[in-house]
C-alpha cells in the first residue's frame, strides 16, 4: 500500500472512487497518470511495471517513460484535504496535506532533537519532553552566542566561495589557453566524442581535463543537442560554476537520467545549485553521483531538502565527502519522513564523530520501504552500531547493507 505508516484515514470507505489508486485500493499518493488516462500511486505503478508492461486497468501497452505526474489542482486539493488520524499521538481530523507539518511541528509523540543540536547537544526524544530537557540543557544558554558566530561564519564562507569562484575562473581561463586538449582549442578528439555519440545515449567524458569554462559547451552539445540519457563527467576539474551551468539545464531537462560528477570539486555551493534544480520534479534524473566533491554538512542540508520534494531520483552517491553526523542525520530524516523513491544511498567515507547518528539511520531503515541498499563503510562506526544496523535490516528482503 502506498500509505504513510504514521497516519490512517478516517472514513476510508466513503472516499470518492476517483481518489483511489487502481492498484493498492487506497487514496492516491503522488498520483501518476498513464496515456490511457488511468491513475495510480507513483510507487504502485512503478512496482507494477517491473513485472508487466501494460496498464493495470485496461491492459494497454505501458512503460515507465509514458507516465506523467498528475497536475490537476482540484484532484490534488481533494487528496490533500482527506481527513487522517495521527497514529503517533492519536490526534484526529487532520488534513493529509498538512500531516508532515503536524509531525514536524506539533505531534507530541514525534521524535525531535534539541534546538542546540547544531552545537553538539546529543539529546533526542519526544516533543512533549523537550521543555523538560531545555530546563537542564547545558548547551541551550550558549546557543544564541553560537548562532551569531555560525551566521558570521556562513557570511565569511560565502565571501570566500565567491573569491574562490573568481580565482577559479581566472585559473580555468589560463589553463584553457595553455591546455591543448580543451574544447575551445578545437581538439577534435573531445568534440568527436560528442559528435560520434548516438542521440539519447551515453556520453563518456571521464577524466578529460574539463574545467568550468567547458560546461557551457557540454550543456549545449551533449545535453541539449544530443539529448544524452547518461553523462559521465567524473574525475575532471568541475567546480561550483560548472555545476551551476549543469543545474540551469537540469531544471527543465526531461531526458537526462544519469549524471556522474564524482571526483570533482563542486563543493557545497555546487551541491546547492544541483539540489535546487532537481527539487521541482521537472527532470527525469534517476542517478546522481557526487562522491568526492568537497561537500560538507551545508551541501548535505540542501540535498536533504531536495529529497523532501523530488520524486524521480533513485540513487544518490555521496561517498568520500565530509558531511559528518549532522549531514547524514538530515538525509536520514528526509528519507524517513518524506522520500519514497530513493532505493540506493552511498555514504561511504563520511566519518562520523559519534554513534548517535545510527539512531537516525535505524529510524530510516524501519520507516522507508523503498530503500534497497545503504553504504556506510569507512564511517567510523563502532561494531555495536554495525550490529544494530544489521539487525534492523535482517528481515528486509533484497536489502544490501555495507557497513
Amino acid at each position: 500500500m502506498a500509505s504513510n505508516n504514521k497516519y490512517e484515514y478516517l472514513n476510508e470507505t466513503s472516499i470518492d472512487e476517483l481518489l483511489i489508486c487502481h492498484i493498492c485500493r487506497s487514496p492516491l499518493v503522488d498520483p501518476i497518470s498513464s496515456p490511457c488516462q488511468h491513475t495510480a500511486c507513483c510507487q504502485c505503478i512503478k512496482r507494477w511495471l517491473k513485472n508487466t508492461s501494460s496498464c493495470p486497468v485496461c491492459r494497454k501497452s505501458l512503460v515507465e517513460n509514458d507516465l506523467k505526474p498528475v497536475t490537476e489542482r482540484i484532484l490534488l486539493q481533494m487528496l490533500n484535504r482527506l481527513k487522517v488520524k495521527c497514529t503517533e499521538c492519536g490526534q484526529t481530523d487532520l488534513e493529509r496535506g498538512n500531516f508532515n507539518d503536524h509531525i514536524e511541528k506539533a505531534c507530541t509523540n514525534s521524535t525531535v532533537e534539541c534546538p542546540s543540536a547544531a552545537i553538539k547537544c546529543p539529546w533526542r526524544g519526544q516533543r512533549d519532553q523537550l521543555n523538560d530537557h531545555l530546563a537542564t540543557c547545558v548547551f541551550e544558554p550558549i546557543r544564541p552566542m553560537f548562532s551569531e558566530l555560525i551566521n558570521e561564519n556562513q557570511q565569511l564562507k560565502e565571501q570566500v566561495q565567491q573569491l574562490q569562484m573568481n580565482n577559479q575562473r581566472q585559473q580555468d581561463t589560463g589553463a584553457r589557453e595553455m591546455n591543448t586538449t580543451g574544447f575551445f582549442n578545437g581538439n577534435r578528439t573531445l568534440i568527436g566524442i560528442i559528435d560520434d555519440s548516438d542521440p539519447r545515449s551515453e556520453i563518456n567524458l571521464y577524466n578529460k581535463e574539463l574545467y568550468d569554462i567547458d560546461m557551457e559547451y557540454v550543456v549545449q552539445e551533449a545535453i541539449i543537442r544530443k539529448q544524452c540519457k547518461i553523462l559521465d563527467l567524473s574525475a575532471n576539474h568541475i567546480r561550483s560554476e560548472g555545476a551551476s551551468a549543469l543545474a540551469n539545464v537540469l531544471a527543465t531537462n526531461p531526458i537526462l537520467e544519469k549524471l556522474y560528477l564524482d571526483h570533482n570539486c563542486v563543493s557545497d555551493m555546487g551541491a546547492q545549485q544541483l539540489a535546487q534544480a532537481i527539487s521541482a520534479n521537472n527532470t527525469n534524473l534517476r542517478v546522481l553521483l557526487l562522491g568526492s566533491n568537497c561537500i560538507t554538512y551545508e551541501g548535505a542540508q540542501h540535498l536533504a531538502e531536495m529529497l523532501k520534494t523530488n520524486r524521480t531520483l533513485n540513487r544518490l552517491y555521496l561517498f568520500d565527502n565530509n558531511i559528518g553526523d549532522r549531514g547524514i542525520q538530515l538525509l536520514a530524516q528526509a528519507l524517513t519522513l518524506h522520500n519514497r523513491t530513493v532505493t540506493h544511498i552511498d555514504l561511504n567515507g563520511n566519518t562520523l564523530e559519534s554513534d548517535l547518528t545510527v539512531d537516525f539511520l535505524v529510524d530510516m531503515l524501519k520507516s522507508n520501504q523503498s530503500l534497497k541498499e545503504l553504504r556506510v563503510c569507512k564511517c567510523n562506526l563502532s561494531e555495536a552500531s554495525k550490529i544494530r544496523l544489521r539487525d534492523t535490516v535482517r528481515s528486509k528482503r533484497d536489502f544490501e547493507l555495507r557497513a
